[in-house]
């Protein structure tokens, strides 16, 4: 409401909004008590920055959490369609994993494309922790532990963001082979 006033006076200069973080923000908020709300805040930051990618995927994510996985799925393609992200990339990779599209009777995961989407992530963002925790947990419920423990181990020597929930991926594969020990080991 203080926005439209000021835009209206002379002389007054109204705050130079060029993207929709304020939205962003703004939803992230709402979303906590109230998901309808959050997507209203949104779809109106939507219409009025419509190349604002965050916004796509934010959207993405809200509709993920409402059950909509096919409008979920729509806004992170058209989210990576505008500016590819890693964020984004894992958020889509993980909706493929929780929510496989039906293309059997089986609804499983398409395991390839995920890895596919990982990878894709670690080359636009190669210190993006999430990534190598998300594609270490997959390989490492795959079964494949070494090439999971691999990935953890990348993810630390690449002295990535969020190395916490490397370290903590790696000690849960240590775990899971009973090798007790080890996973204390990375933790202290």
């Amino acid at each position: 409401k203080q926005l439209k006033h000021a835009r209206g006076k002379p002389g007054v200069t109204a705050f130079p909004v060029t993207d929709g973080r304020l939205f962003n923000a703004w939803a992230k908020l709402e979303s906590k008590s109230n998901l309808h709300e959050a997507k209203k805040i949104l779809d109106r930051g939507m219409t009025m920055y419509p190349k604002d990618h965050t916004l796509l995927q934010a959207a993405g994510n809200i509709e993920e959490r409402l059950g909509n996985v096919t409008a979920a799925r729509d806004l992170y393609s058209a989210s990576l369609h505008l500016e590819p992200s890693a964020p984004t990339l894992i958020a889509y990779a993980m909706l493929e994993l929780r929510s496989p599209e039906k293309k059997d009777e089986h609804k499983k995961p398409n395991v390839t494309m995920v890895r596919k989407l990982f990878d894709e992530a670690l080359l636009i963002d190669p210190k993006h922790g999430p990534i190598y925790n998300a594609l270490g947990n997959l390989e490492r419920r795959e079964g494949n532990a070494d090439r999971a423990k691999r990935l953890y181990e990348d993810g630390i020597e690449a002295n990535c963001t969020d190395a916490p929930s490397v370290y903590h991926g790696l000690a849960k594969l240590h775990l899971s082979m009973g090798e007790v020990e080890e996973a204390r080991s990375v933790l202290q």
